[in-house]
């Protein structure tokens, strides 16, 4: 009886063994991309170290940084940019002789906020101004039909003093009201 019960713990001891030993190993941690799926927004992407990766030419190209940013929007007079440190953010703002555009960044300048803001001249006058930022913006020209659309928004706020309506352009969703009180109108992607 006892030569069993040794038999079987010996047994158990081998089984047991030989399954500790096939049990996978911890597999090692993979490289880390600077870029992250952790971003503080969903579907937003994220770099921990931009300026690292800057370097490697890893980012994604739907990555909005501040030089990419500058660039896009340069065509259009925007140039020369007054860097301001808010908070956690850094702001960068240009002007013209109708419009303002700020770019809020993270610590990493990737643009986190664009605000566009046209004076209220006739209406005919800012949406020349707007519709040339949201072509920009969005990537792509504007339809007629969008156009129209984007002219009844700013008319309809106007009139009845509304909060914040919203347009999407090519996916993008852009922020339009006007401000009656400060005599602007504005838009703000973020």
């Amino acid at each position: 009886m006892k030569k069993r019960i040794f038999i079987v713990c010996y047994l158990l001891g081998i089984l047991l063994t030989g399954c500790n030993s096939s049990l996978p190993a911890d597999d090692p941690p993979e490289e880390v991309s600077a870029y992250s799926s952790n971003s503080p927004q969903e579907d937003v992407p994220y770099y921990e170290d931009i300026k690292g990766s800057s370097l490697s030419g890893d980012i994604p190209e739907n990555l909005m940084t501040v030089s990419k940013a500058q660039e896009m929007f340069g065509g259009i007079g925007f140039s020369d940019y007054a860097k301001e440190n808010v908070d956690t953010a850094t702001s960068y703002t240009a002007t013209t002789e109708a419009s303002t555009l700020s770019l809020k960044a993270d610590d990493n300048e990737v643009v986190t906020n664009i605000k566009f803001t046209t004076k209220m001249n006739p209406l005919e006058n800012a949406l020349k101004e707007i519709n040339c930022f949201l072509s920009i913006a969005s990537g792509q020209d504007l339809s007629p039909e969008e156009q129209t659309s984007i002219k009844e928004i700013f008319s309809d706020t106007q009139k009845e003093n509304t909060d914040v309506n919203s347009v999407k352009l090519n996916d993008q969703v852009f922020l339009l009201w006007a401000d009656t009180k400060n005599q602007q109108y504005s838009v703000i992607w973020e």
